[in-house]
């Protein structure tokens, strides 16, 4: 009942909570993980750590869905720009990113590709980019797995090539060249306006060469 209130009528959750306790339900860590979702959409975010706390006294461990629906608010919210400059570099970057991985692996969590988009996402959002920080979160996921790397999916790869092909200026077009290559050897393809900032980027740097190259290449397949 909760799940279903939290994606449409959400201001009758309170009652639907109040009969549960009359009958001395316990909840789980679904319903949890939906009062999340309600606090943190509505930019409830000291109701949201509250209910965090209230599930670690009752020792209900949180699931990667948990840190998804947080890191999702957290950083389409102004939570963070609120702080200064030096209070969102104490608070996030990378110190609390990886505290967080550290977290979930510790618990046996393998974070989803959902959030290593978001966390790659908040680096390369970061004024100016923290590309140091970007660089680490890779190597972390090229470790992975025991070695053998975290799956990611399509949208991760999105953005990791737009990230780069917006930034060639200061990185150049290498990195952005090899995760495109890397996406076409997992059978992943790129979206049209993922090519055209590529194209742009080898507009700007003018290399003619790999231009070509490329609309070969989306002949091709």
């Amino acid at each position: 009942a909760v799940s279903a209130l939290a994606n449409k009528d959400d201001q009758h959750i309170p009652r639907v909570l109040a009969w549960a306790r009359e009958f001395a339900i316990e909840f789980d860590l679904t319903t949890y993980n939906a009062l999340l979702n309600v606090a943190m959409r509505h930019s409830k975010t000291a109701e949201a750590f509250s209910i965090l706390k209230h599930m670690q006294d009752r020792a209900i461990e949180p699931n990667s869905i948990t840190f998804t629906v947080v890191l999702s608010a957290l950083f389409h919210s102004d939570f963070f720009t609120k702080l200064s400059p030096s209070e969102q570099t104490t608070q996030l970057f990378p110190a609390a990113a990886r505290a967080l991985l550290d977290h979930m692996s510790a618990r046996g969590h393998e974070p989803t590709t959902h959030i290593y988009t978001i966390l790659m996402q908040s680096y390369f959002d970061a004024t100016p980019p923290d590309f140091a920080a970007a660089e680490a979160l890779w190597a972390r996921l090229q470790n992975a797995n025991s070695g053998y790397g975290a799956a990611l999916d399509t949208i991760f790869y999105d953005r990791m090539v737009e990230a780069y092909a917006k930034n060639h200026s200061h990185v150049g077009i290498a990195p952005m060249l090899q995760f495109l290559e890397r996406m076409s050897h997992e059978g992943k393809r790129p979206g049209w306006k993922l090519l055209e900032l590529v194209a742009r980027a080898l507009v700007e740097q003018d290399e003619w060469g790999r231009l070509l190259g490329l609309i070969d290449d989306i002949r091709e397949s």
